[in-house]
């Protein structure tokens, strides 16, 4: 399944589906939480392009839960809730632009767009970002900017 050409927000789906942050939509973030780790704590059945709740959009776990890592271009994700979504920025019209670049990225995609999780790197991919959130033992790192103590601060 794609998701359409447009402005999307990229980043940990709590910070902008959550009720205090999206009452316009009434958007029930536990309700889909629930539904995304029902009989799978990895949260690795229902992920990709989903619609819930009258919304569309894709999300994907990360590999080792809440962090922060960074894209190809040096973008920071920081994740509270162990996933990294896309969202088109129409679904989200009470976030500020400064809220949603604090918590992730906004992106312009020109064209349909797929998303996907590559289970060997950890790599989220969302069109043309990647962002890796498993640990390299190439490189000897968390995907690009991983912290260990981030889910401590």
């Amino acid at each position: 399944m794609q998701l359409p050409a447009g402005k999307y927000y990229i980043g940990d789906l709590c910070y902008v589906l959550a009720d205090n942050n999206n009452p316009e939509t009434h958007f029930d973030w536990m309700k889909f939480v629930d539904w995304t780790f029902e009989n799978d704590p990895a949260g690795r059945e229902k992920e990709g392009v989903v619609d819930h709740q009258g919304m569309q959009f894709s999300f994907h776990c990360t590999a080792y839960g809440d962090g922060s890592y960074s894209d190809q271009f040096g973008n920071t994700y920081p994740v509270d809730a162990g996933m990294i979504g896309c969202v088109a920025l129409k679904d989200i019209p009470s976030c500020t632009e400064e809220h949603l670049k604090r918590h992730g990225n906004i992106v312009e995609f020109p064209y349909v767009f797929c998303s996907h999780y590559e289970e060997e790197k950890g790599m989220i991919i969302f069109g043309h970002i990647e962002i890796p959130t498993d640990y390299d033992e190439e490189d000897g790192c968390w995907g690009e900017d991983y912290d260990e103590d981030y889910d401590e601060e």
